[in-house]
């Protein structure tokens, strides 16, 4: 992955309520707090033997599996983005798409797209608001893009003018 991938967004750019859950939990404002507030078994679960997503440093990794399509991501995100930009210099966050199926499946395509071109920063908060807040993307349960409609390519052109 790109090292743009891996620092947190400037800005969230999601500004529909809906999307903003007003149950999501608290988010600590420092690791201290983190300590104090989070239950293990509660509040996260740790996986025993677990490896990191990226090899080769031993620096805290949190991992955040997401689909464009997926409305409980969407939801998600807005206090996800705020965490990420608090995270301490030792702490590497990584978005990783999940292709549960056809109406998942091109996005994540063109997340790796992104990311490979170093355009992560600019593409995902705005095609999380294109889905769910402005719907001039297809979301779950609508025709995706597909290469006889609209490629990845042209998906990413769209994303990086909407940004």
């Amino acid at each position: 992955m790109s090292a743009e991938a891996t620092a947190p967004a400037q800005q969230d750019v999601v500004q529909d309520p809906s999307l903003r859950a007003d149950t999501s939990p608290e988010v600590p404002s420092s690791p201290s707090d983190a300590k104090e507030k989070l239950v293990p078994g509660q509040d996260y679960v740790a996986i025993p033997g677990g490896h990191p997503y990226v090899d080769g440093n031993d620096r805290v990794e949190v991992v955040e599996v997401f689909g464009y399509v997926c409305p409980a991501c969407a939801r998600f995100h807005p206090p996800v983005s705020a965490w990420v930009r608090t995270l301490p210099a030792d702490v590497d966050f990584r978005y990783v798409p999940a292709p549960f199926g056809r109406d998942w499946d091109p996005y994540a395509r063109g997340f790796y797209v992104a990311d490979a071109m170093g355009l992560v920063l600019r593409t995902h908060d705005a095609l999380i608001n294109a889905i769910h807040v402005q719907h001039s993307m297809p979301g779950e349960g609508q025709s995706p893009p597909t290469r006889s409609s609209r490629s990845s390519t042209q998906a990413l052109a769209w994303m990086s003018k909407a940004s």
